[in-house]
Formats: C-alpha cells, structure tokens, sequence
C-alpha cells in the first residue's frame, strides 16, 4: 500500500507541474520568468515537505492523522484559493 501512495503521489505532482504554465497563462501571468520561478517553487516546497512532514511522521508514526490533516488544509486551500 505505500507504494500505491507513492506513486500516485508522484503522479498527481507531474499532473500539476505539467498545469502550471497554462494556469499561470490564463490568470494572465505571461512572464515566463515568473512562471519558471514559481514551478522551482512549487518542486523546493514538494522537497521540504517531504522532509519536514516525512521527519515528523517518521519519529510520531501518526500516519493517518498526517494524512488527513494535509488532505483537510489542502480541501481548505483550493476552497480558499477558488
């Protein structure tokens, strides 16, 4: 099962940084500068979360309660963000 969670995560991380540039685009950010910092910037925060959020789980083994609390900020966020 975590190489089941692995992968799709991997998988919805491609999805969202092959998106980035059009949705930029169509908010009408057409700097590509801008746009290429915020991909690095969207991979630099895959990177330290995992370290981060991996770290914590790793030394409190609370898996469910990380997992729900990252799918709950990431519901209120794209509710918040629209």
């Amino acid at each position: 099962m975590p190489l089941a969670a692995f992968v799709t995560s991997i998988g919805v991380t491609n999805v969202v940084s092959e998106f980035t540039e059009q949705t930029l685009q169509r908010a009408g950010i057409v700097d590509q500068l801008t746009i290429d910092l915020c991909g690095a910037g969207f991979q630099v925060a895959i990177v330290l979360g995992g370290i981060f959020v991996g770290g914590y789980v790793d030394r409190t083994k609370e898996f469910k309660e990380v997992t729900l609390a990252c799918l709950s900020a990431t519901l209120g966020l794209l509710i918040f963000l629209g």
